[in-house]
């Protein structure tokens, strides 16, 4: 009835703009203006968003206004000088990270990588410098390092000795927390300490009037309390050829840990490096062998099309359909390995700790 009313209220206005407006109000609960303001609003809010721009929670007329009001200020910022100065050297700050990144991806030695590391953070850390407190307890690492640094200016071996054999931990102080070792640089009273840790046990394995027995001993109790650093190597299928990377990096510098374990596809590049001798290891993974030792850990290279296809259609392993032979690569693995024992592995390798993971 209301309706009906009002159309015979106001008969100049078009009966179809009357029923449209009954319409959207029945149907939206607004006015045709109001839909129109929410829709702007949305649009706004959709081109806006990736500046991080977010709407006041409010009605959509206050959106929209509020969009308004932030591209009547970009408009007037983009005419302004010290705003046009700010955005070029922001455009430049960031033309450069993309540079010093791409610098570092690309690398392809580890002298070359830690150039363009070293480059990068250094640019990073220009306008922010970084911020080491919450990190590691630096109060308490720099307490130990003056007290080691006493006993070496006192010249007292056993001194050093106890306090070597009751402090020296891996991660005194929290200074092993992976954020701080992310970066090329680590801070300097790590450094320091590190440093003074070195000299001293090197003056204890120096020092003459000290039986070799009791060196001895004192060196084993200090690496059982200090730990041993392994290398784990994970399962990742065909990624597992990154493994192979990994260990000529650490081969190289001379940073292979004696004890490697692996997973699956780790677990097979661990055997690998398990069963070499330390020449055979680094010749394997030199510059000029690299690229045959990857081939030769391609374990189904030997394996012809026709005989996958064969093996497919047979039914596989079990009666399962599988597209590699079992035996196939059983036979690869060991003519890779060879028919070592762990014992026989270990003693060719050096003293080289191989775990496998099942």
């Amino acid at each position: 009835m209301r309706g009906i009313h009002t159309l015979t209220t106001f008969p100049r206005v078009s009966r179809r703009v009357l029923e449209n407006t009954i319409a959207l109000r029945l149907l939206w609960g607004e006015s045709p203006v109001a839909l129109l303001m929410r829709i702007l609003a949305k649009l706004l809010e959709v081109f806006l968003r990736p500046f991080g721009l977010k709407p006041p929670r409010s009605r959509p007329t206050m959106r929209t206004l509020f969009y308004v009001g932030v591209g009547l200020t970009s408009a007037w910022l983009s005419r302004n000088a010290y705003c046009k100065r700010f955005c070029k050297t922001a455009r430049d700050r960031r033309t450069q990270l993309r540079r010093l990144h791409g610098a570092v991806k690309e690398s392809q030695t580890f002298e070359e990588w830690f150039e363009a590391a070293k480059t990068l953070e250094t640019f990073q850390l220009k306008d922010k410098p970084r911020q080491e407190h919450g990190e590691f307890d630096k109060e308490l690492v720099t307490h130990r390092l003056q007290t080691l640094q006493a006993n070496r200016e006192d010249e007292n071996v056993g001194d050093m000795m106890f306090a070597l054999r009751a402090d020296l931990l891996r991660s005194l102080g929290n200074m092993a927390e992976s954020r701080i070792h992310n970066s090329v640089s680590v801070p300097p009273v790590i450094k320091e300490y590190t440093e003074e840790v070195r000299l001293q046990l090197k003056i204890v394995t120096e020092k003459l009037d000290i039986p070799l027995e009791e060196k001895l001993t004192f060196l084993q109790e200090v690496r059982h309390v200090f730990g041993r650093t392994a290398l784990m190597l994970s399962g990742a299928g065909m990624h597992g050829a990154f493994h192979l990377g990994v260990i000529k990096g650490l081969e190289n510098q001379d940073q292979l840990p004696r004890v490697i374990a692996g997973s699956s596809v780790g677990s097979i590049v661990s055997a690998y490096v398990g069963t070499r001798t330390p020449e055979e290891l680094r010749g394997a993974f030199s510059d000029d062998n690299f690229a045959s030792t990857v081939t030769q850990l391609a374990f189904f290279n030997g394996q012809s099309l026709s005989a996958a296809l064969a093996h497919a259609t047979r039914g596989g392993c079990g009666g399962h359909v599988s597209l590699h032979d079992y035996g196939f690569f059983k036979r690869r693995v060991k003519q890779l390995l060879g028919d070592l024992t762990f014992q026989e592995a270990y003693d060719r390798s050096g003293g080289g700790i191989l775990c496998v993971c099942v």
